[in-house]
């Protein structure tokens, strides 16, 4: 997990991880994972957008709850965070995700507020069932997750 600029200053200086991703969406990539949070998307395609209510990119942010649990900031419970009825926007083999507010254009930014998660099925940041994306096909739902710093 790498985190941005903005999202460091703002738990640092302005308030608490929660507060920092209260109204986030969950967009899921193909292609070269950038350096960094603070880094442009490139030439990456963007797969699949995740978010509560109607779903997709034109749902309502995702929200936390209030308590931690484990050690980890964890989606509220009582969401169902999915995708748009028509499934993914784009085909193609997942790589990175990115937990991002709503205004967030992906370019080059220390101000922007960024989590940033390699992808797989084993052996990356974040574990997907399945990592194949499919333009139009089923709708899909994030039925968990967490945001950890690492303690010790």
């Amino acid at each position: 997990m790498k985190i941005s600029t903005g999202l460091q200053a703002y738990i640092t200086i302005t308030g608490s991880l929660r507060s920092a991703v209260a109204s986030c969406f969950v967009k899921v990539y193909s292609g070269a994972v950038p350096a960094d949070a603070d880094a442009a998307l490139g030439s990456a395609v963007l797969l699949d957008t995740f978010s509560a209510g109607a779903g997709g990119a034109s749902g309502t942010a995702g929200t936390w709850d209030a308590t931690m649990v484990s050690g980890a900031l964890v989606k509220t419970s009582s969401e169902t965070w999915k995708d748009a009825s028509t499934g993914p926007v784009a085909s193609g083999t997942a790589s990175f995700i990115r937990v991002v507010l709503a205004a967030d254009d992906g370019t080059a930014s220390t101000t922007q507020i960024r989590v940033q998660y390699t992808v797989g099925i084993s052996a990356a940041d974040a574990i997907l069932a399945n990592t194949t994306f499919t333009a139009s096909g089923a709708q899909r739902t994030i039925t968990g997750s967490q945001l950890v710093f690492p303690k010790g």
